[in-house]
């Protein structure tokens, strides 16, 4: 029988579960969600880790698309379509999927970060 993925387990709580997600990906997609998808997204911040967040989508997504600058990587109409209410679902996710490839092809990020 075939594997297809593992659930891993991490923290006693959920607080400590952010925690330790927050610190463990090069870059993290923030839609919708609430205080805790915040607190993740604090964390990956305030470790340089990129957040993109679709803002189009509402919740703590939405509040920091507002707070936030568009990182330099990004492309700035790929950026601006996470925002707009007049994004669709698909169009927000293939904007998404343009910045996150924009991210690993930028000549700073390297497989060892």
């Amino acid at each position: 029988r075939r594997v297809l993925s593992r659930s891993l387990f991490a923290g006693i709580d959920m607080h400590a579960r952010r925690e330790i997600l927050g610190r463990l990906a090069h870059l993290y997609i923030a839609i919708e969600g609430g205080p805790g998808t915040e607190h993740e997204a604090q964390i990956a911040l305030g470790r340089s880790a990129p957040v993109i967040p679709i803002g189009r989508s509402g919740g703590a997504a939405h509040q920091l698309y507002i707070a936030m600058n568009r990182p330099t990587f990004a492309p700035k109409l790929a950026w601006n379509r996470l925002g707009s209410a007049a994004t669709t679902p698909v169009d927000a996710a293939q904007a998404a999927i343009e910045i996150t490839k924009a991210f690993f092809e930028a000549e700073y990020f390297t497989a060892s970060q």
